[in-house]
């Protein structure tokens, strides 16, 4: 590649690092699209990024000074999600047979709305404990300053691995949603947990979507416990989102930090004899 190509061709990744941040920041959900969720041992899965709504929205080019982690675990291995910056589409080749989990976790992007718009986001999210604190420290009328983080899993099984018997780990994420038990078989119960820091998160909407019937939301709140628990009643890929949103005092750029968890995954065929709503405790 001659000098002039060279330069070229960085210019355009700038410009599609900078066009795909300023649209990222005006998405709702942000999730991890593998290729298949059943890989054979050793096969080759792609994996793409989205923002947009209930599984539809836009791709999003890899952006690398901004990503903290992307890499999937399997076992005891963790290895790279491989990929060039400003491409749509990164590769990963699990090894061995088993559950694995890819990982995607973002530095922090500022995000700054105007009284107005940063209200109405609040209200179309459900963060009306942030809308009272914010009237209540005479801040409706001001610019809404945040920064946000991305916090995306996705699941896979990996060759013969047999049913999904739970994520028995947590991965580190700062805002994490732990898929616990997928029941494989008809009015079979999946249960999540969500977490903070590490810590149960309680209180906080998770919402559940599959991407058969996207206009059917499955609208769940987290226990004491952060759990969850509902029954799928569509098979195939599903999406469990997130958000949780915090007072920052000791920085004078934003105000709010907020972090977004996604998970997706594959719901078996078979198990779609329930009504997709919650159950007992925690949802």
């Amino acid at each position: 590649m001659t000098i002039s190509r060279r330069l070229i061709h960085s210019a355009l990744l700038c410009i599609i690092a900078v066009t795909l941040t300023a649209g990222e920041a005006l998405a709702h959900e942000f999730w991890i699209s593998p290729s298949t969720y059943s890989p054979a041992a050793n096969g080759l899965v792609r994996v793409s990024l989205f923002h947009g709504e209930r599984f539809a929205g836009d791709v999003v080019g890899r952006n690398d000074p901004m990503i903290k982690r992307f890499e999937y675990r399997l076992g005891g291995t963790v290895a790279d999600v491989r990929g060039m910056h400003g491409a749509t589409t990164g590769f990963m080749r699990p090894a061995g047979v088993g559950h694995a989990v890819i990982v995607y976790e973002t530095e922090e992007y500022i995000h700054l709305l105007p009284a107005e718009k940063f209200e109405a986001y609040l209200l179309e999210e459900g963060l009306d404990e942030i809308r009272e604190r914010r009237a209540a420290l005479g801040e409706s009328g001001t610019e809404g300053r945040e920064a946000y983080v991305r916090c995306a899993k996705s699941l896979l099984t990996v060759g013969d691995a047999g049913p999904f018997t739970g994520e028995t780990e947590a991965v580190g994420l700062p805002l994490e949603i732990v898929i616990e038990r997928i029941e494989n078989s008809a009015d079979g119960v999946l249960e999540a947990r969500l977490l903070f820091e590490g810590e149960p998160l309680a209180g906080r909407r998770v919402v559940a979507t599959s991407e058969n019937n996207p206009g059917a939301l499955v609208e769940l709140e987290a226990d004491a416990l952060g759990m969850v628990r509902f029954v799928p009643d569509e098979g195939g890929p599903w999406i469990l989102t997130a958000l949780h949103m915090e007072r920052v005092t000791d920085r004078d750029d934003i105000d709010w930090k907020s972090y977004w968890a996604s998970t997706t995954f594959a719901v078996p065929e078979r198990m779609q004899a329930g009504e997709g709503t919650h159950l007992g405790g925690g949802a």
